[in-house]
């Protein structure tokens, strides 16, 4: 396979032991997404406005949240626990979905998808990001190795939560690593 590809095996299988060792984790996320934002943005890059943080998503004021926003746990894959919401009559929709939901159902849902240890908190409600398309923003996952960062994933969805997302893996010279 790609390169890239090897050095992401090694690196699972370097966690792998590290993990059957007792090992602190070395990775940033081991902390959880609410650390990554902190820790990128302590070093000046952009990250979309926090809103708030809570242990309990019970504790969220939905009414207090501007009409677009995103909700997200600080653990979770997948879109599980990430839910860019915009407020209609009736409670929210969630992007490129057209069913209305109230705060007591997403509430119900989060928690139940804790319950399951599929997600954990903290919850967040952050800016949501627009780019006009109706779609949700594109995901950017970027891979740093012993301080370089040479790689970046990234995850267009039509349908959130639906899988089906569209993939690119680039350098960091935005050239394509696969087809």
């Amino acid at each position: 396979g790609p390169s890239f590809q090897v050095r992401l095996n090694e690196e699972r299988r370097i966690r792998t032991l590290e993990f059957e060792l007792g090992a602190p984790s070395r990775r940033v996320i081991a902390e959880g997404k609410v650390h990554v934002y902190d820790l990128v943005s302590s070093h000046g890059i952009d990250v979309p406005e926090q809103l708030g943080r809570w242990e309990d998503p019970s504790d969220i004021p939905w009414d207090d949240l501007p009409d677009a926003v995103v909700i997200k746990s600080a653990f979770g894959a997948a879109s599980r626990g990430v839910l860019p919401l915009h407020r209609v009559d009736g409670g929210w929709r969630i992007a490129t979905h057209e069913d209305t939901i109230t705060s007591e159902q997403i509430v119900a849902d989060l928690q139940a998808l804790a319950a399951q240890e599929t997600i954990r908190p903290p919850f967040r409600a952050e800016e949501y990001l627009d780019d006009g398309s109706g779609s949700p923003p594109v995901d950017i996952k970027v891979y740093a190795f012993y301080g370089e960062a040479p790689l970046a994933q990234l995850r267009r969805v039509d349908q959130h939560g639906q899988g089906g997302a569209a993939f690119r893996i680039i350098d960091r010279h935005r050239s394509d690593l696969i087809d």
